[in-house]
């Protein structure tokens, strides 16, 4: 998803990174960088914005979005007390950062939407020129997310219609799910390789078999099994999203695999969960049951893909919890594992 000169940019300054510091700390914090990075992809690619963080440019919107990032961590703990005691909510501390960034973001937010009606009304009128339009919107052509968000706020039926503010928060979701969680992922399989020079040496090997000039380099790269492996692999013991939370909206029996024997005594072969119950779902160790994966479910094996265990579950993706599953799964993880 990165250009060619942006992944070389990347590398690049890891390489100045490492030499600068080698007496010092050899090791770099991949991070950061790769939060850059991502960010760069999910503007251009969902949005036609350029961010250009990874080129160090200040910009608004992603000044805004690492300042929420950075108060949410720090929040953490009380946003899961308010989840449990909701008074808490009432007493939320308000900050003129928060406050700051919700309005640049708002209004940016906006003026993306109104610049993106004209685009598209210029287009779908012809009364104005496309080929005036930026290079990276010619070759979207208008057909990213933000375009697709805007044809539903322009359609003619009130029923079909998303409101201004709904593509607003639309925008901020998507923007949030697609470049914290990515780079988080991307720093934890580079991390996992790291700890595993045997699959590492496997993966490089894979990757070298690839002329450098093919004109169809990306697709070549992206059907190569090992990869394919070691991505499945990092996303299952290293999942970005560790749980998440629901609430029931129904009484309702869930039944379990194996039967168990509740506080009085008696043996159940369900779940009783009555309307209104939170419910944490334990993504991560879901993904490293041993008794779904075996008893080194807690070890980074990428061949374990050759001949997946019989133990697991269809109808996820890759049988595992990392992107959830139903209506409320991850909509965007086919784009994130296209990055």
């Amino acid at each position: 998803m990165l250009s060619a000169y942006d992944r070389a940019q990347l590398l690049e300054r890891w390489t100045h990174l490492a030499n600068d510091r080698m007496e010092l700390c050899p090791s770099i914090d991949v991070l950061p960088w790769l939060s850059k990075a991502t960010l760069d992809v999910i503007g251009l690619a969902g949005f036609g914005y350029q961010f250009n963080a990874l080129a160090g440019e200040n910009d608004e919107l992603a000044d805004a979005y690492h300042l929420i990032f950075s108060t949410a961590r720090k929040l953490a703990l009380r946003t899961i007390l308010e989840t449990w005691i909701p008074l808490l909510r009432k007493f939320r501390p308000q900050s003129e950062a928060m406050n700051w960034a919700r309005a640049h973001l708002t209004r940016i937010g906006l003026k993306l939407i109104e610049e993106r009606k004209s685009m598209m009304a210029a287009e779908m009128g012809k009364d104005g020129p496309y080929q005036n339009l930026p290079e990276y919107l010619r070759q979207t052509r208008l057909r990213d997310l933000l375009s697709v968000l805007v044809q539903s706020n322009m359609a003619s039926f009130a029923s079909q219609r998303m409101t201004t503010p709904e593509v607003l928060c639309q925008i901020s979701t998507f923007l949030i799910a697609g470049y914290e969680t990515t780079a988080s992922a991307l720093t934890w399989c580079l991390y996992a390789l790291a700890h595993n020079p045997a699959a590492q040496h496997r993966l490089r090997a894979a990757l070298w078999t690839i002329p450098r000039d093919s004109p169809t380099l990306d697709e070549d790269v992206a059907k190569l099994e090992q990869l394919d492996w070691v991505v499945r692999e990092a996303l299952r013991l290293h999942a970005p999203v560790t749980w998440t939370m629901r609430v029931a909206m129904k009484v309702d029996n869930v039944p379990v695999d194996d039967p168990f024997t509740d506080r009085w005594g008696a043996v159940r072969n369900s779940v009783r969960v009555n309307q209104g119950d939170i419910i944490t779902v334990p993504i991560q160790a879901i993904n490293k049951s041993k008794k779904i994966w075996g008893e080194d479910a807690q070890s980074f094996r990428p061949d374990r893909w050759r001949n997946p265990p019989e133990s697991i579950k269809s109808g996820l993706w890759s049988n595992m919890l990392t992107f959830l599953g139903g209506s409320r799964g991850c909509i965007g993880y086919r784009f994130a594992l296209a990055e």
